[in-house]
């Protein structure tokens, strides 16, 4: 899947990195026009964030509905005014790579009780 393919009003996820750093931005799409996305723009106060930043690679990731969300790294996000609105265009020539969330971070939760994935299995504690 191109990422011109997602569809207007959906949800999508910008991650900016660096060495030391990952930020992370909810944004939707407004449209899709000449294999650009566009999206509502990403601000901070009253200012549109700029992801053309040496050192800093972007990437997009669409979790569908019911599939494994999707990835397209090292994306080019610049603003733009089109039809005197201001946007966000985004671009990748890359097909979006399918996420194994195995290989994701996972956060403590910190609470105990029994763990029973199915009903045909035996349960164990949490600790």
């Amino acid at each position: 899947m191109k990422l011109y393919d997602i569809g207007e009003n959906e949800r999508i996820q910008i991650v900016a990195k660096n060495k030391n750093a990952s930020l992370q931005y909810l944004t939707t799409v407004v449209m899709n026009k000449q294999k650009l996305l566009l999206i509502h723009p990403i601000m901070y106060g009253d200012r549109i964030v700029n992801f053309d930043v040496e050192n800093v690679s972007t990437s997009v990731v669409y979790t569908g509905e019911g599939d494994k969300p999707l990835v397209w790294d090292d994306c080019v996000i610049k603003s733009t005014v089109y039809q005197e609105q201001k946007y966000q265009v985004v671009y990748s020539a890359k097909e979006g790579k399918r996420i194994n969330r195995r290989e994701a971070y996972r956060q403590y939760v910190g609470t105990k009780g029994i763990l029973q994935v199915d009903s045909t299995r035996t349960s164990g504690k949490l600790s």
